[in-house]
């Protein structure tokens, strides 16, 4: 979830900079600090990492990389959370674990 909330917390950032949502690379083009290089590379911490932003909206997906990691996160522009367990990628009809503002 710390991941989820860094994504979700640049993408806020760059909506207010930009008025549209960033793709990885655009979250932290010049970051010193090394999570956040790995995430826009895609791939950090035995999970792979995807934002497909739309304009005013966006979905982030982490999934597990590795057989160790077993959840996979699925949010957007809403802040809802929703997961999937061993092989299942999470997606939009995930069930959900957070809703937004709780």
């Amino acid at each position: 979830m710390l991941y989820l909330r860094q994504i979700r917390a640049a993408e806020s950032t760059y909506f207010q900079t930009h008025g549209r949502y960033g793709k990885l690379s655009e979250l932290w083009p010049n970051s010193a600090i090394p999570a956040e290089r790995s995430m826009v590379g895609g791939n950090f911490a035995g999970f792979r990492f995807d934002v497909e932003p739309k304009g005013t909206k966006y979905t982030v997906t982490i999934w597990p990389a590795s057989k160790e990691r077993i959840v996979s996160l699925y949010s957007d522009e809403t802040g809802i959370v929703r997961v999937a367990f061993r092989g299942q990628q999470a997606t939009a009809s995930s069930p959900v674990i957070h809703e937004a503002g709780k």
